[in-house]
This record gives structure tokens, C-alpha cells and sequence, in this order.
């Protein structure tokens, strides 16, 4: 069995290893948790010789012959005697007490290289050796020997209790999930493995014993399985051991709870001789958990243990009974208990519907469980790929999405209809889309090749989900050439499914508006939709309609419009709509939502309410999205924004990778654009150029420079490192665009950006300008970076003073917007170093830097003249523009300037 996690276990036995005040250690976990293997991958990774000995269970007679087995590891240690030492011990404590010191004063005289001895089960060794191993445990530090020993349980009065020890728990469920998918193989189904990993408890053990009950066609997700898993032994250890402290008539209603995912406590209350007190020491017994009025096993060993513990018979009249009295209190219940007594294909339908409802309800366990005996019981499954369908769209909508392409992947041979197979193929790309972040073309192309012309209104949808994700990844070509061939299908599909393609169409146009700028009547459409009322029906955009009546999704995909285009609050609307409708919103949408609020925020430039979304969205998200490049690019930039520099170097680095493997050039950009600008906060405007150089390359693909906003920042990188001719050539086409694609971020940044290029006699205007433009609703930190800019160019030019003031008001500008990080660079911008007189040496031009070296060396006007062929006048005039740039006050301040 591979070894997944215990990651901190090993830590801790490699601590051993190294330290010097700790030279053994017991790991104490059931059976299944993966002692031994843990031990074998310790010895593996050691930096010294290390030996496993596995204890012998018949030799538990012998006493001090497990003793002796541990330490025949060498020539020099085998030597020890312990028979002689031992012939004389008749059993009192003292007497071994002198036993083992005379054993580790043996151990220091002989001179053994450094090892690790691993004792795999030392609890099953005889018990004198188990008593001298805890007395020489502390005194082997001075030996080179390090002892760490295994063990099922260790009660108070056994010898080893005076180990140092630590507990092996139950794996996390990532780790479980991963083991499945090793055990699974290659071949193996992911939502498959994700069942196994779900009905294992987190026992390493249990994991790859249930994957081996299966068949090969059921590890592929091609047949559906029989739960609860049969019990292995070391279940049912562990149900013997769980069920130690229970009676038997408490025993007896965890029987009634486990024939069912979950029990109804009402409904077992009316069955005859069910014990309302046997219920309440069940309830606290830590046995069960509770959902409101349902009640399931904690443990699904235990509820294996405890289901396959009846007899077939007794589970059948148990099955009758129970079905009779949920017949009222819970249909579903009683459909489930029904289904064992007799079935049909009906018996089928209402299993498949009630698992969609348990799905939708966030009940997956109960959901799949419901499924597989639907699926077993089912003579045809053709008969019932609604369902089936169904039950997958509802698991990705509560983003369980490796086990709604399960019955996604199940549904679709049988699929004997086109509109049937048009739509199964829309749940799987947007499940492979929400998987991977990769848009499936090839599938989706080939379904519309085949059955568009048959099934219109299902193509229409797919289309407008394939350009829905193309738009999210800024991929506008392809987001246009789905949309047109949705526009080629709308005749024959009237008004169905115009609404969702008029609101794709609204987000592209936002992304790239040169090619189809956004009417007046669209902004007003969406305007009114985010501000709650319905549009006007008699409009060109009549698709667009009340936000009482438009999906999660629709709402997210306005949002995003809105924040495009720049009108954040709107988006912030609705946004929050869609998390707080009357109508729940399920996990995958509440998630995105939850997303695009932080980042709508962050483009907003208001960082105290982005770290607030941010911290929303953590605490909600859910596994299946974070790692996702997307994802992981919004958490980097919380780290960074909170000062986790390191974790944020850390995220920012796999996101990186992560976007190679989703090919997502767009947060890609966004990465290297983002720690682009936070490095020229820091002052480090060499590495700030770098990645900005090549997110402005990467960008390139892109063709709205607003998207991901690195221009402004590397023109900003390139004057501080004194690259004003690429400075310009980057400002040039940061202009050229702003026609094409009308922001207010590209009118701030284009008149930043003139200011930072401008000469020096003519940057202080350009600065006043620039701030002109800002309004009371604009970006308070865009805002914080001309200002900075603005101090630095004051300080620059020897204007102390107003300088002091612009970077008093940048820093209030950065402290509305939640900036920490430029806060600090204002603190600063008067002793960094390129906002110094000297720093003025890299704006001069080449003959004025000739004449300030001149000047230095001690020469008078007459002789710099003369010695660089130019007039009197010229020099005078040059120094006279000198002084002004770098603020000196006479030749004798220039001179003591530069000394």
C-alpha cells in the first residue's frame, strides 16, 4: 500500500532521528491506520542505517524474547547476553530496573554507528520486554541507537504507557481521496475512488480493501456498486471496539439507523419496541451525527459492520417494517426500505428522485447511495436518463464534480435521442469546464457537428455555454465564433435561450469592446437589472429581465459585465444578489460569486473590502476550485495583500504552473502583473520591470490593455530604471488603444503615465493634470499611485516641501483603499533613492551630464567652453537649466550636491 500523507508523522520521527533530548518514540492508531507502512517509509527516508523488526506474536510466552529480537540488529549488540543478564529476574520491578542498566551501560560501552530502530506492533511482544523497553527507552540518547515503536492501544497500565508517543488519526479526506485514486489505478473512475475514499473513515486499510472488492467495470464507473462495502477485518475490529461501550439495546437501534444512509428519528420512534431512552444514549454516544430530524452512523465501518451483521432475513422484515412506518412520516425513507421488499422500474424513479432532491439538499452520501440501488435495480437504464442526467447537473451545481461525471459518463451511451444527447453533452463540459478550467471544444464541436440541426434549442444552450467559458478565459475569438453560430440557430429556437445568450454576449462585448462597443441601451439594461427593476419589454434588450427571474449564473455573468465595464458598485449588487436570493444558491455558483465579488473589488481599487471578499470566499470555497489557476492567483494576492510573502511566493509559484496546465494565458498575465506591481512598491524596480515585461508580453494575446492593467506599471518600471525610451514606446500603444477600448482606468493610467515620461519642465503640470481627472468615485488607490508618483517628481526637482504634502495625501488616498504596502512606499518617497538631487543625473541630457562632470572636476565656465566646443552663452544657459532640475541654488550648492 503506497503511503499518502503523514506528512507531519514523519516530520516527527525524523525529529528523533536528529534531535538530542528525545531518543524514542511510540505511534499509537487502529488497526488499518497505516503503522507499519509509515514505519517502512521512515526507515526509507532516514539520513542513517535503519532496521524494521516485526514483532512475533508467538514468542509472547517468552519472556525478554522480543527484547532480544530488537536487538540482534549488529554483531556488537547481539553480543549482549540478555539471557544471563535476565536468568536471575524473577519478576520485581527493581530487579529490572538493574536489568536495564546494566543493558545501556553495556549499549555505551560498545560503539555502534547511528541507527533507527523500527518495532513494528511492540504492544503484541511479551510484556517483560515491553517493560524493559520503556525503562532503557530515555537512556539510549548517548548510544547512536533511536527506537520508535508501534502500537495498536496502549491502555494506562501497560509498561510502554510511559513512551513519549504521538496518535495516527484517520487520514484528512484529500489524503483518503488520494490513496482511492492510487488504489483505483490509472483506469480507475474518479468519482468511483471519491465513494471509496467517503466510505472508508479515513483507514488507509479500509480504502484499499474495499477497492479490491470491486470488479474492474466498477472501479471504471461503468457499474454501479453495492453499499455499504461488506466489512474487511479490520472493520470489523474497529466496530467491535466501537461498540464495546454500548449496551445491547443501544446496539439494536444502530442497527435500525444503519439499514439506510440516514433514519428518520420520528419515524423509528413509532415503530413498535423502538426504546426512546435506547435514542438518547445513541444520540450522545458520539456514535451518530445528527441533521435535524435525520440521524445516520458516524462511521461507515461501524454502519458496514453493523448492516452486514444481520442476517439477510432479519435485514428484510427490519427493511418491512420501517418501510410501513415512513409510508407517512418520510416517503423517501420508505420508497428506500420499500425497494428491498419489491421493485420495478417505478421503484427506480423514485429512487433517482430522491436522490437529486438529498443531492440538492447537500446530502451526497445519501444521494449516491440512493443512485447505485437504483441503477442495480433498474432494468434499463435507457428508460430513466432524465434522472440520471439530472442528479449529475444537481451534484455539479453542489460542486461534486467527480461524481456527476460519474453518472454523467453513465448516462451517455444509452443516450438514444438527440436532444438526450446534446444535453448530456452540455452537464459534461461545464463539469469538465468547472474539473479543469479547460474548455472541451473538441467534445462540444463534435456534438453540434452531429446533432444541432435535430435538437436546436439543446445547441443553443451548449453554444451559449461555450462561449460563456471562452469569455471567462478572455478568449474573445472563440467566445464569438460559438455566439455566431448560436446567432445562426436562434431563428428556429424562438425566444428560448436568448436571455442567457444576450447576457454572454453583454460579458463579451465588455472583454473586448472594439469590435462591438456596449449601446447606450445595453448599459441601461444592465444598470436597471442591478438596480432591481425589470427592463422595459418594448426595448432592443428585452432578453434582459427583472432580477427576480434570471439563475445564479445569468446574475454572475452580469456582474462580470458590469465590473468590465468598469461600473464596480453595480456589480457588487448583483453579485450579492446572487448569494442572497430567496432561492438558495448552490455551492459551484455561491463559490463563483463569491470569487468575482473579490476580484470585482480589487479591480475596484478598494482592498478593504477585497481582503473582507477574500476572506469570505476562503472560508466558503470549496476543494474541487482551489486549485484552479484562477483561484490560486486570488489567494496569492490575499497573502501578499496581508503580508504572508512567503506563502504568497509559494501560491504565486503554482499558479504559474497551473496555468501552463490549463493553458490560461490570462492568469498568467495577471500573476506576473500583480507581483510586478508589488515589487515596484518595495522599490525594486529592476525585478518589477522583469515580470511586467513579461506580463505585458503575455498580454500582448489580449487585445484590451484594461484586462490586465501591467502597462501603466511597467511604463512606471522603466522611467525608475531610467528606460524612458521604452517608457514611451509602452505609453504610445497604452494611447493608441484608448479609443478602441474607452475605460476610465486607460484615461487615468495613459495621463499617469505622460506625467512619468514628461520632462522635467513640464512633469509638474502633467501631474496636476493627471490628478484633475480623478473623481469622488474613482480608484482610491490608483488615486495613491499618481500621488506617489506626483511626491516623487516634486522631491526630485527639490520641491521638499510640496512634496511632503502629495505624499501625505498619497498615503491617505492608499490608507482609504486598504493598501498597506504603498502606504509604506509614501512613507518613503523622499528617501528613496530616485527621488534624491543626485537621481536627477539620469533625466539630464548627455551634454548636460558632460557639464555637471565638468563641474565636479572644478572647471569654470570659460574652460568647460572650451574644452567641450560650445559657447559661453550655452554653457551658462545649461547650468542655469541644471540647477533647476536638480533644485541647486547656485553653482557652490551643484558642486556641494554632487560631492
Amino acid at each position: 500500500m503506497q503511503l499518502i500523507g503523514r506528512r507531519e508523522e514523519l516530520d516527527r520521527i525524523a525529529q528523533v532521528v536528529s534531535g538530542i533530548h528525545e531518543s524514542a518514540l511510540l505511534i499509537v492508531g487502529e488497526t488499518g491506520s497505516g503503522k507499519s507502512h509509515l514505519l517502512d517509509a521512515a526507515g526509507g527516508q532516514t539520513s542513517i542505517r535503519s532496521t524494521l523488526v516485526q514483532t512475533m506474536p508467538a514468542e509472547a510466552s517468552w519472556p525478554f524474547s522480543g527484547f532480544a529480537r530488537v536487538f540482534a540488529f549488529s554483531e556488537e549488540v547481539s553480543a549482549i547476553d540478555v539471557a544471563s543478564k535476565v536468568s536471575a529476574f524473577s519478576g520485581q520491578r527493581g530487579e529490572l530496573f538493574d536489568v536495564a542498566r546494566d543493558i545501556l551501560a553495556t549499549l555505551r560501552a560498545v560503539p555502534v554507528d547511528p541507527i533507527l530502530l523500527l518495532v513494528d506492533d511492540v504492544d503484541r511482544m511479551d510484556v517483560e520486554s515491553q517493560a524493559l523497553l520503556s525503562l532503557i527507552a530515555d537512556g539510549l540518547a548517548n548510544t547512536g541507537i533511536r527506537l520508535v515503536a508501534s502500537a495498536t492501544e496502549i491502555p494506562p497500565s501497560n509498561p510502554l504507557a510511559g513512551f513519549r508517543r504521538i496518535t495516527l488519526g484517520v487520514l484528512t479526506p484529500i489524503d483518503a481521496r488520494e490513496l482511492a485514486d492510487s488504489t483505483a489505478g490509472p483506469s480507475g473512475d474518479a468519482g468511483t475512488a471519491q465513494i471509496i475514499a467517503d466510505n472508508s473513515g479515513g483507514s488507509p486499510a479500509t480504502i484499499v480493501e474495499n477497492a479490491h472488492t470491486l470488479n474492474e467495470l466498477q472501479l471504471q464507473g461503468k457499474e454501479p456498486l453495492v453499499l455499504p462495502f461488506r466489512p474487511s477485518p479490520s472493520q470489523l475490529s474497529f466496530a467491535r471496539h466501537a461498540l464495546g461501550r454500548v449496551g445491547e439495546d443501544e446496539k439494536k437501534f444502530l442497527e435500525l439507523v444503519a439499514l439506510a444512509p440516514m433514519a428518520n428519528t420520528s419515524g423509528l420512534l413509532s415503530l413498535d419496541g423502538t426504546d426512546i431512552d435506547a435514542l438518547e444514549e445513541v444520540l450522545y454516544s458520539e456514535l451518530v451525527t445528527v441533521h435535524g430530524n435525520y440521524i445516520q452512523i458516524r462511521d461507515p465501518r461501524l454502519r458496514s459492520a453493523l448492516y452486514w451483521g444481520l442476517d439477510s432475513r432479519t435485514r428484510r422484515e427490519l427493511h418491512g417494517r420501517l418501510a410501513e412506518v415512513y409510508r407517512a412520516a418520510d416517503p423517501r425513507l420508505a420508497g428506500w426500505h420499500s425497494s428491498f421488499l419489491h421493485h420495478n422500474e417505478e421503484t427506480t424513479e423514485e429512487l433517482l428522485g430522491a436522490a437529486a432532491q438529498f443531492a440538492e439538499e447537500g446530502c451526497s452520501p445519501a444521494a449516491i447511495e440512493f443512485t447505485e440501488r437504483a441503477l442495480r435495480l433498474a432494468s434499463s437504464k435507457e428508460r430513466h436518463l432524465s434522472r440520471v442526467v439530472d442528479l449529475a447537473a444537481t451534484l455539479l451545481n453542489q460542486a461534486e464534480l467527480d461524481l456527476a461525471r460519474r453518472y454523467a459518463l453513465q448516462a451517455r451511451p444509452d443516450c438514444a435521442s438527440a436532444d438526450m444527447s446534446v444535453r448530456v453533452a452540455a452537464v459534461l463540459a461545464s463539469i469538465d469546464y468547472a474539473r479543469t478550467h479547460i474548455v472541451p471544444t473538441n467534445d462540444i464541436d463534435a456534438t453540434l457537428s452531429i446533432y444541432a440541426t435535430n435538437a436546436p434549442a439543446g445547441a443553443l444552450r451548449l453554444l451559449s455555454i461555450a462561449a460563456s467559458f471562452h469569455a471567462e478565459r478572455w478568449e474573445v475569438a472563440e467566445a464569438r465564433r460559438y455566439l455566431a453560430r448560436a446567432e445562426s440557430l436562434s431563428p428556429s429556437v424562438p425566444d428560448l435561450g436568448r436571455g442567457e445568450l444576450e447576457a454572454v454576449r453583454l460579458l463579451v462585448n465588455a472583454i473586448d469592446p472594439a469590435h462591438a462597443k456596449l449601446t447606450h441601451s445595453m448599459e441601461e439594461a444592465a444598470g436597471a437589472l442591478a438596480d432591481g427593476f425589470p427592463t422595459d419589454s418594448d426595448t432592443p434588450d428585452a432578453a434582459l429581465v427583472g432580477v427576480a427571474t434570471w439563475s445564479p449564473q445569468a446574475l454572475i455573468l452580469c456582474g462580470k459585465t458590469l465590473m468590465y465595464v468598469e461600473q464596480y458598485a453595480r456589480a457588487r449588487h448583483v453579485l450579492t444578489i446572487a448569494l442572497t436570493r430567496p432561492q438558495p444558491t448552490s455551492a459551484l455558483w455561491a463559490e463563483s460569486a463569491r470569487f468575482f465579488l473579490a476580484v470585482n473589488e480589487i479591480r475596484a481599487g478598494n482592498y478593504h473590502r477585497a481582503r473582507a471578499a477574500c476572506e469570505e470566499w476562503l472560508t466558503n470555497t470549496v476543494p474541487p476550485r482551489q486549485s484552479k489557476a484562477s483561484r490560486q492567483l486570488l489567494h496569492g494576492w490575499y497573502l501578499q495583500s496581508t503580508g504572508q510573502l512567503v506563502a504568497a511566493k509559494t501560491l504565486f509559484e503554482q499558479c504559474m504552473e497551473q496555468t501552463l496546465v490549463e493553458h490560461n494565458s490570462g492568469v498568467a498575465a495577471q500573476a506576473l502583473a500583480l507581483q510586478g506591481e508589488f515589487a515596484l512598491s518595495e522599490g525594486k524596480f529592476e525585478e518589477a520591470a522583469r515580470l511586467l515585461e513579461f506580463a505585458d508580453v503575455i498580454g500582448q494575446s489580449f487585445a484590451n490593455p484594461a484586462l490586465t492593467r501591467a502597462s501603466i506599471d511597467l511604463v512606471e518600471a522603466y522611467v525608475a530604471t531610467k528606460r524612458l525610451r521604452e517608457a514611451r514606446s509602452v505609453l504610445d500603444a497604452l494611447d493608441a488603444h484608448r479609443d478602441r477600448f474607452p475605460s476610465r482606468w486607460l484615461t487615468l493610467a495613459v495621463a499617469r503615465g505622460r506625467a512619468l515620461v514628461a520632462p522635467d519642465d513640464e512633469c509638474i503640470v502633467a501631474f496636476r493634470a493627471a490628478l484633475d481627472l480623478f473623481e469622488a468615485d474613482d480608484s482610491p488607490y490608483a488615486l495613491g499611485r499618481t500621488l506617489t508618483n506626483f511626491a516623487s517628481a516634486q522631491s526630485r526637482l527639490g520641491l521638499v516641501r510640496e512634496s511632503e504634502k502629495t505624499a501625505a495625501a498619497a498615503r491617505n488616498a492608499f490608507a482609504n483603499a486598504g493598501v498597506q504596502s504603498w502606504v509604506d512606499r509614501a512613507d518613503h518617497v523622499h528617501l528613496a533613492p530616485e527621488t534624491t538631487p543626485l537621481s536627477a543625473l539620469g533625466v539630464l541630457t548627455e551634454e548636460e551630464q558632460l557639464i555637471v562632470e565638468k563641474v565636479r572636476e572644478g572647471y569654470r565656465n570659460k574652460e568647460i567652453a572650451a574644452a567641450m566646443y560650445i559657447s559661453l552663452r550655452t554653457v551658462e544657459l545649461r547650468l542655469t537649466h541644471i540647477y533647476r532640475k536638480v533644485g541647486a541654488r547656485s553653482r557652490s550648492h551643484l558642486a556641494a550636491l554632487l560631492g
